[in-house]
Protein backbone atom coordinates (compact mmCIF):
# COMPACT_ATOMS: atom_id res chain seq x y z
CA UNK A 1 0.00 0.00 0.00
CA UNK A 2 1.36 3.42 -0.83
CA UNK A 3 1.80 6.03 1.86
CA UNK A 4 -1.53 7.28 3.22
CA UNK A 5 -2.56 10.87 2.74
CA UNK A 6 -1.56 13.38 5.42
CA UNK A 7 -3.96 13.11 8.35
CA UNK A 8 -5.06 9.60 7.37
CA UNK A 9 -5.58 6.98 10.05
CA UNK A 10 -2.42 5.01 10.88
CA UNK A 11 -1.99 2.08 13.24
CA UNK A 12 0.98 0.81 15.17
CA UNK A 13 2.04 -2.21 13.09
CA UNK A 14 1.65 -5.73 14.47
CA UNK A 15 4.97 -7.40 15.15
CA UNK A 16 5.55 -10.34 12.80
CA UNK A 17 5.86 -12.81 15.65
CA UNK A 18 3.66 -15.89 16.13
CA UNK A 19 3.14 -15.11 19.84
CA UNK A 20 1.85 -11.63 19.00
CA UNK A 21 -0.34 -12.90 16.16
CA UNK A 22 -1.77 -15.72 18.30
CA UNK A 23 -2.48 -13.34 21.19
CA UNK A 24 -4.30 -10.91 18.88
CA UNK A 25 -6.29 -13.72 17.25
CA UNK A 26 -7.19 -15.29 20.58
CA UNK A 27 -8.57 -11.97 21.84
CA UNK A 28 -10.51 -11.54 18.59
CA UNK A 29 -12.10 -14.99 18.90
CA UNK A 30 -10.01 -17.51 16.96
CA UNK A 31 -9.89 -20.86 18.76
CA UNK A 32 -6.08 -20.99 19.00
CA UNK A 33 -6.11 -24.41 20.69
CA UNK A 34 -7.07 -25.79 17.26
CA UNK A 35 -5.20 -23.44 14.90
CA UNK A 36 -2.38 -21.02 15.51
CA UNK A 37 0.34 -19.09 13.75
CA UNK A 38 3.91 -20.37 13.61
CA UNK A 39 7.11 -19.36 11.86
CA UNK A 40 8.28 -20.87 8.59
CA UNK A 41 12.08 -20.79 8.55
CA UNK A 42 12.57 -21.70 4.91
CA UNK A 43 11.03 -23.36 1.90
CA UNK A 44 13.19 -26.47 1.63
CA UNK A 45 11.65 -29.83 2.55
CA UNK A 46 13.41 -30.24 5.91
CA UNK A 47 12.31 -26.81 7.16
CA UNK A 48 8.77 -27.14 5.82
CA UNK A 49 8.50 -30.47 7.67
CA UNK A 50 8.77 -28.47 10.91
CA UNK A 51 5.59 -26.50 10.17
CA UNK A 52 2.54 -27.77 12.11
CA UNK A 53 -0.10 -29.32 9.86
CA UNK A 54 -2.58 -28.66 8.40
CA UNK A 55 -1.64 -25.26 7.02
CA UNK A 56 -4.66 -23.04 6.34
CA UNK A 57 -2.89 -19.84 5.28
CA UNK A 58 0.55 -18.30 4.88
CA UNK A 59 1.29 -14.69 5.71
CA UNK A 60 4.32 -13.34 3.90
CA UNK A 61 6.31 -10.50 5.41
CA UNK A 62 7.23 -8.44 2.38
CA UNK A 63 8.86 -5.00 2.41
CA UNK A 64 7.18 -2.41 0.24
CA UNK A 65 9.73 -1.30 -2.32
CA UNK A 66 9.49 1.03 -5.29
CA UNK A 67 9.61 -2.01 -7.59
CA UNK A 68 6.68 -3.68 -5.81
CA UNK A 69 4.70 -0.43 -5.82
CA UNK A 70 5.34 -0.05 -9.58
CA UNK A 71 4.21 -3.64 -10.21
CA UNK A 72 1.08 -3.03 -8.14
CA UNK A 73 0.23 0.07 -10.16
CA UNK A 74 0.82 -1.88 -13.40
CA UNK A 75 -1.58 -4.60 -12.23
CA UNK A 76 -4.22 -2.03 -11.28
CA UNK A 77 -3.90 -0.36 -14.68
CA UNK A 78 -4.18 -3.74 -16.45
CA UNK A 79 -7.35 -4.62 -14.50
CA UNK A 80 -8.87 -1.24 -15.35
CA UNK A 81 -7.96 -1.72 -19.00
CA UNK A 82 -8.83 -5.41 -19.45
CA UNK A 83 -11.15 -6.11 -16.54
CA UNK A 84 -10.72 -8.36 -13.52
CA UNK A 85 -10.31 -12.06 -14.22
CA UNK A 86 -12.83 -14.36 -12.52
CA UNK A 87 -12.45 -14.44 -8.75
CA UNK A 88 -14.23 -17.03 -6.63
CA UNK A 89 -17.19 -15.17 -5.10
CA UNK A 90 -16.70 -16.93 -1.77
CA UNK A 91 -13.37 -15.13 -1.29
CA UNK A 92 -13.66 -12.08 0.94
CA UNK A 93 -11.28 -9.22 0.17
CA UNK A 94 -11.14 -6.00 2.16
CA UNK A 95 -9.43 -2.91 0.82
CA UNK A 96 -6.79 -1.61 3.21
CA UNK A 97 -7.03 2.14 3.70
CA UNK A 98 -5.45 2.42 7.16
CA UNK A 99 -1.68 2.96 7.17
CA UNK A 100 0.39 0.30 8.97
CA UNK A 101 -2.59 -2.08 9.14
CA UNK A 102 -1.15 -4.64 6.71
CA UNK A 103 -0.42 -7.23 9.42
CA UNK A 104 -3.93 -6.93 10.81
CA UNK A 105 -5.41 -7.12 7.32
CA UNK A 106 -3.34 -10.24 6.57
CA UNK A 107 -4.62 -11.90 9.76
CA UNK A 108 -8.21 -10.98 8.93
CA UNK A 109 -7.96 -12.25 5.36
CA UNK A 110 -6.39 -15.51 6.58
CA UNK A 111 -9.13 -16.10 9.16
CA UNK A 112 -12.08 -14.97 7.03
CA UNK A 113 -11.12 -17.04 3.98
CA UNK A 114 -10.45 -20.33 5.74
CA UNK A 115 -12.62 -22.60 7.79
CA UNK A 116 -10.72 -22.11 11.04
CA UNK A 117 -12.97 -22.27 14.08
CA UNK A 118 -13.95 -19.06 15.82
CA UNK A 119 -15.91 -18.51 19.01
CA UNK A 120 -19.55 -17.72 18.19
CA UNK A 121 -20.49 -14.07 18.91
CA UNK A 122 -16.80 -13.15 19.29
CA UNK A 123 -15.52 -9.96 17.65
CA UNK A 124 -14.06 -11.94 14.73
CA UNK A 125 -17.27 -13.98 14.26
CA UNK A 126 -19.29 -10.75 14.09
CA UNK A 127 -16.72 -9.23 11.75
CA UNK A 128 -16.96 -12.23 9.38
CA UNK A 129 -20.76 -11.92 9.29
CA UNK A 130 -20.48 -8.20 8.56
CA UNK A 131 -17.94 -8.85 5.78
CA UNK A 132 -20.09 -11.49 4.14
CA UNK A 133 -23.11 -9.17 4.12
CA UNK A 134 -21.25 -6.07 2.85
CA UNK A 135 -21.09 -5.32 -0.85
CA UNK A 136 -17.60 -5.94 -2.22
CA UNK A 137 -17.29 -2.31 -3.29
CA UNK A 138 -18.06 -1.07 0.23
CA UNK A 139 -15.65 -3.40 2.01
CA UNK A 140 -12.80 -1.40 3.43
CA UNK A 141 -11.01 -1.44 6.72
CA UNK A 142 -12.50 1.85 7.99
CA UNK A 143 -16.09 0.85 7.36
CA UNK A 144 -15.79 -2.63 8.79
CA UNK A 145 -13.26 -2.22 11.60
CA UNK A 146 -14.80 0.80 13.31
CA UNK A 147 -17.61 -1.23 14.89
CA UNK A 148 -16.30 -4.78 14.97
CA UNK A 149 -12.70 -5.08 16.07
Amino acid sequence: MSEPAPGATRWIPLESNPDVLNSWCSKAGLITSEFEYSDIYGLDEDLLALVPQPVKAVILLLPLTDAIERKTQEEIAKIRREGQHHVDSSIIWIKQTIGNACGTMALLHAIINTNVPVIPDSPIAKFIIECRSALTSSRNDHALLRDSL
